[in-house]
């Protein structure tokens, strides 16, 4: 019986797997010794997305592994009473890895275009974890199938920040319910409290739902932005304009926790009537979801990548809990139009900056510069057509850019274009984008 089961397996058409393991470790071998540092720019970029789809391709080979496990019925009867357990023992992996892997096999199950799109490489291991994640929710399967193609694109083509929201947005619409009782439970576990340990520091613990988390982190933001100000005002005054970020007295864990204790004397300072000048809390929206939750309307799944509601600097904001910003003097409702051209501000003006540039920094939550990660409060308000071309100061023609590539952009080396759909490609000087 067994040798003829050797004979079926090793019969036409069979590929022994760990012949082809054995030709996939020897081909990383040499991999490991060759030279990525000879590359020029092009060639070595094309190497890491190369790592990346290799990357995926062998995930995607466990994952089909697990499938199998699930299948052969996971050696239950030696007491591996699932797929996860027996996944999790033969691979050495944590259990959080184990689930993800399985909440994979049910989205491949669910959506075979993802599967293949993940054997080929074509979709990252982070962007199919996400998407196994919500497709986890059986409440959107409808709207997933519906919506799943338009998804896949935007998982290849997207930066994973940006796909990561409109996934988030997507889920949220396709499961508006469920959406709002999360909002309300994360809103009703909200706990705040301050512990002495032993050596006698202190520990602040606390949690909050989207819409009051957003507005302190808003606050401690500019708490911290004043703190590095200072420093650096110190730092330049003590070694002169040859200073650097070496130089500054404190670190940024230190910076932040002493932001946090001015946060608390400002309150305690405040004036009687409790009106102290605080920061103005803008929470972004576009026009159809705006009228979709004034109205009290359902959302639509399908339009998750025009769908926006989250603060300036892109943490999402519960669409319910939105509603509500009109009602609060220190939040502001900003909506914009199908360009992504702010179109309302509201009414409460800001304390900090101008209405203009301020409109021109809700373009966008992160600096537009491919690959940059700098919050928008941490950057300035740059024309698209510079000042010296003549360009106007409108938020049609401007966005924002950190200092460091603002900077370099006006050395006259890159341009920065708004196209007509809202994008923004930078180029270098012979037209070539920068990506």
């Amino acid at each position: 019986m067994l040798e003829q089961e050797i004979d079926r397996l090793q019969g036409p058409g069979f590929v022994d797997p760990f012949v082809q393991l054995a030709f996939v470790h020897d081909a990383i071998d040499d991999l490991a010794i060759a030279e990525p540092g000879l590359l020029d720019g092009e060639w070595f970029a094309r190497y890491i997305r190369s790592l990346d789809e290799l990357g995926a391709r062998i995930d995607a080979l466990g994952i089909e592994a697990a499938a199998e496990a699930q299948r052969r019925g996971h050696d239950r009867d030696r007491g591996f009473f699932s797929t996860k357990a027996y996944i999790k023992h033969h691979g050495q992996l944590t259990g959080p890895e184990a689930h993800g892997r399985m909440q994979v096999v049910r989205l491949f199950e669910l959506v075979p275009s993802w599967a293949q799109a993940a054997r080929t490489g074509e979709v990252g291991v982070a962007q199919t974890r996400l998407m196994a994640r919500v497709a986890a929710n059986p409440r959107v399967h409808i709207a997933l199938i519906e919506s799943v193609e338009s998804l896949l694109a935007d998982a290849i083509v997207l930066p994973f920040d940006e796909f990561e929201r409109r996934a988030r947005d997507f889920e949220r619409s396709a499961d508006q319910t469920g959406a709002e009782t999360q909002a309300q439970r994360n809103h009703d576990a909200r706990d705040a409290q301050m512990r002495q340990q032993a050596d006698g520091s202190w520990v602040l613990r606390a949690t909050f739902g989207s819409l009051q988390g957003a507005e302190l982190n808003e606050v401690l933001a500019h708490f911290i932005q004043a703190e590095w100000e200072a420093d650096w005002a110190e730092a330049r005054s003590r070694v002169g304009h040859d200073a650097s970020m070496t130089d500054l007295r404190r670190s940024e864990p230190q910076r932040r926790a002493d932001a946090a204790h001015a946060v608390f004397l400002a309150g305690a300072l405040a004036p009687g009537d409790g009106r102290a000048p605080l920061p103005t809390l803008n929470v972004v929206i576009d026009e159809t979801t705006a009228e979709a939750i004034v109205s009290g309307g359902r959302l639509d799944a399908a339009r998750y990548g025009n769908m926006i509601c989250h603060t300036q600097d892109g943490a999402p904001i519960d669409c319910s809990e939105a509603a509500a910003v009109a009602l609060w003097g220190h939040l502001r409702r900003v909506v914009r139009d199908a360009t992504g051209v702010v179109i309302d501000m509201g009414r409460r003006s800001r304390l900090f900056t101008g209405a203009s540039r301020e409109a021109v920094l809700l373009l966008s939550d992160r600096c537009l510069w491919p690959g940059c990660d700098r919050p928008v409060r941490e950057c300035q308000a740059d024309h698209s057509l510079g000042w010296k071309a003549h360009g106007n100061t409108v938020p049609r023609n401007g966005g924002p850019m950190c200092r460091g590539h603002n900077l370099l952009k006006e050395r006259g080396n890159f341009t920065a274009r708004r196209q007509l759909n809202g994008d923004w490609i930078i180029q270098d000087n012979d037209g070539e984008p920068v990506s």
